[in-house]
């Protein structure tokens, strides 16, 4: 017998368990090769009673199209995706998770009872298998159980026996899925087939009969063996502690040292415990006395610590499995090296012995020290006079590849015998030097720049003043963002224009760049700040001419601006050299820094995948390089993608970096030609969104010859329309048909269990009602498909509206009200778009009766 939330009203008199609460999903933690597998479908609860009459919630699998599934059948499995959006709706049978069929050579354990959902203590026989395993591991939706998923084949034999479960593809089971991952577990599918057939002959084979009391423990064994050795006598706790915290991961150490596991997220002190070993065995080396010493002055430690598990304890088993992980140890070293042993190691060579015959020993050793820890702050450097030494601020007006000292020295005939090292190299501030050999020179730094020009270059678009904090008065004091385009663009941010092919974007950023360039209004209407113009124009200069002179009469401007400059070709923003030569051409060309610099087009300036995170990202980096170089505005102008109701196409990384997002759409087309636009700004940081308008184009003639005319934007008088989402449209107009026809189904089924009627039966009444609704307005179609009032039954069903009962051969299913009336406009929301639909089904149904 099956019953729907709606009945359990009428179940005073037996014990019904309360509904189990669920974890909710986490996609992000799922393992893609999973996902990448179409073996997937929903699950919701539902409250079934057994032949002895005992209630028990249950998981029947899913369909997305709110029909149950079957894990026997791949017809009612889906992909992933799907499943994720029908789990995400708000509409439909809401399921309560998600599940997925093991196949191939992919295993599922499920470890039932082994976990207290509220302190997430898991028991030791379930940590044993787990660590045998040692596989993307999870919580169960109750919290109260663990799921492994590996790649491997079960041998022979039962698949279940007690808590504890194994599947595979020849086991007609679904295993549901959270996404909660274990941590301290791998996060992707492993190889485990000799693990998976111990666990199963443990557990599921013929030593599986005897309690789990009784049984041996898993003897795990690590993943390598490693011969114990002592630390140095000098190293101390202290040392360790204070290593360990300045780590990377030092925060997290300094959490676990304390005890204060919970705010690094483990479920578990057994989990902490693993992990703090995990991290003080790098320390420690494979020192077993060693690392039990440290963990037992560690806020961890307890008194479970020295219990037995089997023929070890728990702490020896803790401290194995972590030496099992570490691969590599930290090398203390020797301890007793002094300060001129170190100088003599890090020093590239004496100058005095150089053999030069310039007085090298007239200048200061100590500037081509290369010890790390000596070596002087950029920033400092800059205060250091221009001379014959080798710092690199004093070398930086050369422009020749082979350096700016050797090749004078070469060309005057003295011998230079050794390469002259720069302690701190323009591009990375490792040591770099200039060589001589067989009459040539040149110059190499430690991040493999070969010529000092490209190290020069790499400097300058470096910020490498003395980085500092700022106090919130000395924020306060900082100068504001400044408008360059009143309500759309600030100075020095980056910008993004997009929309569809042919919305007229060039028209738009050209009009904004000439605004700039002559200081007049952009549109006629934004004011703007003046100043000089870069414009990457890689779509070719064709009616590019055309578009100037047009714009220029447009506006009454006689004589062009000489501050802006255009650029008619494609650059890779994805290579430094060509931002290097993007910045030669506009040092050379317009001879000053510019306000903006606009990029026409995105894909003409991308060489790589727009859609990949590395190749956009590299592109913002190109950008910000712009930016950073010149303090201006970057501005790029980009296309949406294949549905054009979409933000701009590419990695979402792109519009993330962006200051301010303006989108074109189209409004007004005639003949496929695109006559009026709507501005739109989807983003604007550190102001508000300015309102959206239109504009219109407008035809304008600068000559007497036949093609002196072109277009340029104009202002339009039209507000524009309000957005319809279609989408959305549509899901409103499929939930009140729902509705509709929810209200007609539940007005035909019987009021008692007594008067329990099938599908069949339903389905005759519904049609008689239909056809007398029909009779008494014939100017609508009342009718309703076979289909669609199964499917309401089964929607009735799971809302609670309708019981569901059937007979002992479990053959027909009979249904019922659990309550009189329902009003589901009103419980489910929003009102009905007929005046009186309601008040005209309940007149109906008392016509009926």
């Amino acid at each position: 017998m099956v019953a729907s939330n709606g009945q359990l009203f009428k179940e005073k008199t037996q014990k019904i368990p309360p509904k189990p609460t669920v974890l909710e999903v986490i996609p992000e933690n799922i393992p893609g090769e999973l996902k990448a597998i179409p073996n997937w479908m929903c699950w919701c609860y539902e409250l079934r009673q057994n032949n002895q009459g005992d209630w028990k919630w249950t998981k029947p699998p899913l369909q997305v199209n709110s029909h149950y599934a079957r894990s026997d059948q791949p017809r009612t499995w889906t992909t992933f995706e799907r499943v994720w959006e029908h789990y995400v709706s708000p509409f439909g049978t809401e399921p309560n998770g998600i599940g997925f069929r093991p196949t191939g050579d992919i295993i599922g354990s499920d470890l039932d009872h082994c976990r207290d959902p509220v302190s997430g203590e898991i028991d030791e026989w379930a940590w044993e298998i787990i660590r045998l395993i040692n596989s993307y591991t999870e919580i169960s939706p109750s919290g109260t159980g663990i799921r492994i998923f590996c790649y491997g084949k079960l041998p022979p034999g039962r698949r279940k026996n007690g808590n504890v479960e194994m599947y595979d593809q020849s086991s007609p089971k679904y295993l549901t899925i959270t996404g909660h991952h274990l941590p301290g577990t791998p996060r992707t599918l492993e190889r485990r087939q000799t693990e998976v057939e111990r666990a199963h002959a443990e557990y599921l084979g013929a030593q599986s009969d005897k309690p789990l009391g009784e049984r041996e423990p898993i003897a795990v064994e690590p993943m390598r063996r490693i011969e114990p050795r002592s630390l140095p006598g000098w190293v101390t706790l202290e040392d360790i502690i204070q290593r360990a915290s300045q780590a990377a991961n030092g925060s997290k150490f300094l959490n676990l040292w304390r005890g204060n596991y919970e705010a690094e997220g483990f479920p578990s002190q057994s989990d902490a415990d693993a992990s703090l070993c995990t991290m003080l065995a790098f320390w420690t080396g494979p020192d077993p006395t060693k690392l039990d010493a440290c963990f037992r002055e560690s806020g961890l430690y307890r008194g479970k610590w020295d219990e037995q598990r089997g023929t070890l304890t728990y702490g020896e088993r803790t401290i194995e499995y972590a030496l099992s992980r570490v691969s590599d140890f930290y090398d203390w070293g020797d301890p007793f090296l002094d300060d001129d042993e170190v100088h003599r190691i890090c020093k590239p060579f004496d100058l005095s012995e150089s053999g030069n015959p310039f007085d090298w020993a007239a200048l200061d050793p100590n500037l081509y020290d290369d010890c790390p820890d000596e070596r002087p702050d950029p920033g400092q450097l800059a205060t250091l006079e221009p001379g014959l030494d080798l710092d690199h601020r004093s070398c930086l007006d050369t422009d020749r590849d082979h350096g700016p000292y050797l090749h004078d020295l070469v060309e005057a005939g003295v011998p230079v015998s050794h390469d002259l090292v720069v302690k701190d190299c323009p591009c990375c501030g490792l040591p770099g030097k200039f060589w001589v050999k067989d009459g040539e020179c040149g110059y190499r730094c430690g991040s493999g720049k070969r010529t000092w020009v490209e190290a020069r270059s790499l400097w300058r678009r470096l910020e490498r003043s003395t980085r500092r904090g700022l106090k919130i008065v000395e924020l306060f004091d900082m100068s504001p963002s400044e408008w360059l385009v009143d309500e759309h663009l600030h100075s020095g941010k980056v910008g993004l224009i997009y929309g569809p092919s042919g919305v007229c974007k060039s028209f738009y950023v050209l009009d904004m760049a000439l605004s700039i360039a002559t200081g007049l209004p952009f549109l006629g209407l934004h004011e703007v700040q003046q100043g000089a113009v870069v414009y990457i124009y890689s779509e070719g200069d064709t009616g590019l001419k055309s578009r100037l002179r047009a714009w220029l009469k447009a506006r009454a401007t006689s004589e062009p601006p000489d501050n802006i400059i255009f650029i008619p070709a494609s650059f890779d923003l994805l290579l430094d050299s060509e931002v290097d030569e993007i910045e030669a051409i506009i040092r050379r060309d317009l001879g000053h820094d510019p306000a903006l610099i606009v990029i026409d087009t995105l894909a003409r300036n991308h060489g790589g995948d727009e859609n990949a995170s590395k190749d956009m990202n590299k592109y913002v980096g190109s950008v910000d390089r712009l930016k950073n170089t010149f303090h201006a505005a970057v501005l790029s102008v980009h296309h949406t993608g294949k549905d054009a109701t979409k933000r701009g196409r590419g990695h979402t990384s792109l519009p993330a970096a962006c200051d301010t997002i303006i989108e074109l759409i189209p409004e007004r087309v005639v003949d496929d030609v695109v006559q009026s636009v709507t501005v739109r700004c989807e983003k604007l940081k550190d102001a508000a969104e300015f309102k959206k308008y239109m504009l219109e184009k407008k035809e304008v003639v600068f000559g007497e010859g036949r093609n002196d005319k072109s277009l340029v934007l104009s202002p339009s008088a039209h507000e524009p329309p309000r957005p319809v989402d279609k989408r959305q449209e549509a899901t409103e107009r499929k939930r009140r048909a729902r509705l509709y026809i929810a209200t007609d189904v539940f007005t035909c089924c019987p009021d008692s269990e007594d008067a329990a009627a099938s599908k069949k039966e339903i389905t005759e009444r519904v049609h008689d009602w239909t056809d007398r609704k029909s009779d008494l307005d014939p100017s609508r179609d009342w009718s309703i498909g076979v289909n669609k009032i199964s499917d309401t039954i089964d929607w009735l069903t799971r809302r609670g509206h309708l019981a569901r009962t059937v007979t002992k051969n479990n053959n027909h299913a009979r249904y019922y009200k659990t309550t009189p009336h329902v009003d589901f406009f009103n419980l489910y929301g929003g009102e009905p778009t007929d005046e009186g639909a309601i008040s005209w089904v309940h007149e109906m149904a008392e016509a009926t009766n």
